[in-house]
């Protein structure tokens, strides 16, 4: 939604030529609701809704015995899925692939089954439904307010014409976002989206106040030379500032497990990802220019200019050390999480 309202006011003077002014409001919302598929999986008398289905991993400490191991009894998620159990024509025979291959067959699924996914899924693992993803899940609203003006220049220096312009903007920026407090994962040990246990609104608001001058002077009535400067600042896209963290977790395994003094069954968290930095600065930047433009005639033009562009923040990937935790919720060390950062800033410049 965006209401504004904007004025022009003209001069009788010899330089000063009018004055353009306004005010300017907006407001944006934006909802985002993610999901995965699971599917239900039954093993002993226990039933599990799961995403992945692995027969090497176990559903969580089934037996009691304070561990998650399937070699030491816990119950397993998935199970071994045999080509002869495959409907009829599902599966292919592959043969005659000339002399390297000579004696040797090979049999693929083919392709055309999974055409329509859900029917290829429910096939192996009926049942597959939606299950929320909040890590993925987020609302944001954003609201500014603008204020600019302009005034406009246009006459003689001595002998030469002459054309300007000078103004400003200033810019209130306020974002309120909601984001999903994750618990553990649902009970599984592999598979599925984190529970979402709480919602938190975060506030932040930020001001930019936006200069800019341009002069244009006609050295002949071909030759013009062309000044500016100017600051802006671009707002950053709203998925980048909300969202949750995806923890990416595998099997410990014999050495991690020894440092961890874990099973090596368990799902430790090795990696994540974060979906949304909300203390994430817009890019801004300061920029000159000069410039030289021959019109030497109707249809040709030659131009030389100069540039900078002084960025004073900008966004970019990046790692950062963050404590997350295992499949058991507990947090042991700190993992690479993936995420927007702010960069440090930097110059580009250039001729043309």
């Amino acid at each position: 939604d965006v209401a504004r309202i904007d004025g022009h006011y003209a001069f009788d003077t010899d330089h000063l030529q009018n004055f353009d002014f306004g005010l300017r409001a907006s407001k944006r919302d934006v909802e985002r609701e993610t999901y995965i598929l699971v599917a239900p999986f039954t093993t002993g008398d226990i039933t599990a809704d799961v995403m992945w289905k692995d027969s090497g991993a176990s559903l969580g400490d089934t037996n009691g015995d304070g561990e998650n191991s399937v070699a030491g009894g816990d119950l397993t998620l998935g199970k071994t899925n045999f080509f002869s159990d495959m409907p009829n024509g599902w599966v292919n025979q592959v043969n005659g692939l000339g002399p390297g291959g000579a004696g040797h067959s090979f049999y693929l699924i083919d392709p055309k089954v999974m055409d329509d996914p859900m029917a290829f899924q429910n096939a192996i693992y009926p049942g597959n439904k939606r299950l929320a993803n909040p890590s993925r899940t987020y609302q944001v609203k954003e609201q500014t307010q603008t204020a600019y003006f302009k005034a406009n220049f246009s006459g003689e220096l001595g002998d030469l014409s002459y054309t300007a312009n000078i103004g400003a903007q200033y810019i209130k920026t306020e974002l309120d976002m909601l984001q999903n407090q994750l618990g553990s994962a649902r009970p599984c040990s592999l598979c599925t989206a984190s529970e979402k246990t709480g919602e938190k609104w975060l506030n932040r608001d930020y001001s930019d106040f936006l200069p800019s001058m341009n002069f244009n002077l006609n050295l002949t009535e071909e030759l013009i030379l062309r000044a500016g400067y100017g600051k802006t600042m671009t707002t950053l896209d709203i998925g980048k500032l909300a969202g949750g963290i995806s923890v990416g977790r595998t099997r410990a395994g014999d050495v991690l497990a020894a440092e961890l003094g874990v099973s090596p069954d368990l799902l430790v968290a090795v990696q994540g990802t974060q979906n949304g930095n909300p203390d994430l600065e817009p890019w801004r930047a300061t920029n000159y220019n000069l410039s030289a433009e021959w019109y030497f005639n109707d249809s040709g033009l030659l131009s030389i200019s100069a540039f900078l562009m002084d960025i004073e923040s900008f966004v970019e990937n990046g790692i950062v050390m963050q404590g997350l935790p295992d499949i058991d919720g507990v947090i042991r060390r700190e993992v690479p999480v993936s995420t927007e950062i702010n960069g440090q800033g930097g110059d580009i410049k250039g001729f043309e």
